[in-house]
């Protein structure tokens, strides 16, 4: 900080020689910038752009202080006007990129990054970034290759492991290669909350209950010391959220509810969060809560996919079919290739007897376990279609196919 100081000083006397020389008022907001000073910062960069409205440094300084105190509309607003003095610029596109993605807005999210990534393929985070959004939207593959591009140009970046751990955990259903992710991710980070949770939660479902116990002390200690020597923390709702999520795997729900809805407090449009509420509302068996909570995430961020899928699990089994029905097909938006959306949605066509519906939905979810040489599941699925119409050509013809 004693630099940043000197740098302040050197601006501070360039502009009593020349107070309209825009670059010093800009350097100098970016020197308030980094002493943590956002509105002197704010107010040097909008003088900077009274002197020069095409300072694009300026602009870019402007735009990265809203982001940074949750102004995300007017972030954008200031990317896109320095972005139209440098069309071609990755960082911009990037920033652009972060912004959207902040606030859910994923279709201008995915086109910004891309853009970036088209100009700068090694460009961070674009490619985490984009994995993340499509594992939301359970585009597995896509996801997965978005996370090795990112491995690939930041091998240190640990959260890149991290996704990808969880990606192959809770979607692709392998826990040897997501153990092997996390792991790498832990080794890079060793305070990783987040890392120590799904690791935790891996020990407990191979038996490995020492182990997990052991993590999730690791995961109380880490909380308390950062807690202690970062008096900023409790303003931060990620942490709250971390915290619950530690009671969850330790099955204490009321206290998980209770460092939630502290999240929530200090963050009420994170979508996030209102769906993690809604499933311990799920788990204490109280539904029409845990539908509250998921129509507010979906109120933030309309395809969201947990909470759609929470949703039409939730009203499906309390006999409202139809409405189930409308949830799943809003998640077949999102991702039309999904074999559990898809099983589901059969499952519930089939109860009110849609029976064309159910053959539609159970080709495609058969072809993609196929595609993803899944056979023992795809046999199952052909099989479960001919219990319902056992003069289904086309499902005889495929199982016969796999029989082979």
């Amino acid at each position: 900080m004693e630099m940043v100081e000197e740098a302040k000083q050197c601006y501070e006397n360039s502009l009593q020689a020349n107070p309209q020389f825009d670059d010093s008022l800009n350097n100098l907001g970016n020197s308030y910038f980094q002493l943590g000073s956002l509105d002197e910062a704010k107010n040097f960069f909008q003088k900077a752009l009274r002197v020069n409205q095409k300072n694009i440094y300026a602009l870019i300084n402007l735009g990265n202080t809203y982001y940074k105190t949750q102004m995300k509309n007017e972030a954008i607003l200031y990317f896109e006007k320095a972005l139209e003095i440098n069309l071609n610029s990755a960082f911009i596109m990037r920033r652009l990129g972060d912004a959207f993605f902040s606030i859910s807005k994923q279709k201008e999210a995915i086109e910004y990054y891309q853009k970036s990534l088209e100009i700068d393929s090694s460009l961070k985070p674009s490619n985490l970034n984009l994995g993340v959004i499509y594992q939301n939207q359970r585009a597995t593959q896509s996801a997965k290759q978005y996370f090795e591009s990112e491995i690939k140009v930041n091998p240190q970046h640990f959260k890149a492991y991290s996704q990808f751990g969880q990606l192959y955990l809770y979607q692709l259903g392998n826990i040897t290669q997501a153990k092997q992710y996390l792991e790498i991710s832990l080794n890079i980070k060793p305070d990783d909350i987040n890392t120590l949770t799904i690791l935790a939660r891996i020990h407990e479902k191979k038996g490995n209950i020492e182990e997990a116990q052991i993590l999730l002390k690791q995961q109380e200690a880490n909380l308390s010391f950062q807690n202690a020597v970062k008096f900023l923390i409790p303003k931060y709702a990620v942490y709250y959220q971390n915290l619950g999520q530690i009671y969850m795997e330790l099955g204490n729900l009321d206290e998980a509810l209770k460092q939630y809805e502290k999240a929530i407090q200090l963050d009420s449009q994170n979508e996030e969060i209102l769906t993690l509420i809604g499933d311990v509302h799920k788990r204490k068996g109280i539904k029409e809560k845990s539908n509250y909570y998921h129509k507010k995430a979906l109120q933030i961020n309309s395809i969201s996919f947990y909470a759609l899928q929470q949703l039409g699990l939730n009203i499906s089994e309390d006999g409202m079919i139809k409405e189930g029905i409308q949830y799943y097909k809003q998640l077949l938006q999102i991702n039309p290739d999904n074999p559990q959306v898809l099983y589901n949605l059969a499952c519930l066509q089939h109860e009110i007897g849609e029976i064309e519906e159910v053959k539609n939905c159970y080709d495609k979810c058969h072809a993609y376990k196929e595609l993803l040489g899944k056979k023992k599941e795809a046999k199952k699925y052909y099989e479960d279609v001919l219990k319902i119409d056992s003069q289904f050509e086309l499902a005889q013809q495929k199982l016969q196919s796999l029989n082979i």
